[in-house]
């Protein structure tokens, strides 16, 4: 499924008009941009959490907070270079999921928001995490403002 994930999003934003990708049509929420750009962040805090169980014995998962609709890191930045890196990224993950071993998928670990958790569980958030700002995405692209 994490395979498909950039596939799915290219033919998203195939749907969205070009005139709605890059604003916000709603005043306090994510634009398409923003949601993009955060897929892509994401990416790096969900491996990292996969290198803390190849490098220490039960971790510590710290909680994650994503920046607010007011914080506008994510204004700048260009959409068409995102699609590209989340592709890149998404395939370099890939790459580095398939090398685990059963061992590795069967590892337990500590969240600060989550009981239990383990390996098994930061692969379900990580597609959880694509679910969601695909959805984010697909809400601010073609939604009905004021629906």
């Amino acid at each position: 499924m994490l395979s498909q994930t950039p596939a799915v999003l290219e033919h998203l934003l195939s749907e969205i008009p070009a005139d709605r990708r890059d604003v916000r049509r709603v005043e306090g929420q994510w634009g398409v941009k923003e949601w993009l750009c955060h897929l892509v962040d994401a990416q790096d805090v969900l491996m990292a959490r996969f290198r803390q169980f190849e490098n220490e014995t039960n971790p510590l998962i710290a909680d994650y907070e994503p920046p607010a609709p007011s914080d506008s890191r994510y204004r700048d930045r260009d959409l068409d270079s995102a699609i590209s890196r989340f592709a890149e990224v998404r395939s370099a993950s890939i790459q580095t999921l398939q090398r685990y071993d059963n061992a590795f998928w069967n590892l337990s670990g500590r969240h600060e928001s989550f009981s239990p958790y383990g390996t098994r569980i930061l692969l379900s958030h990580m597609l959880n995490v694509d679910y969601a700002h695909l959805l984010g995405m697909e809400k601010a692209g073609l939604g009905k403002i004021g629906s």
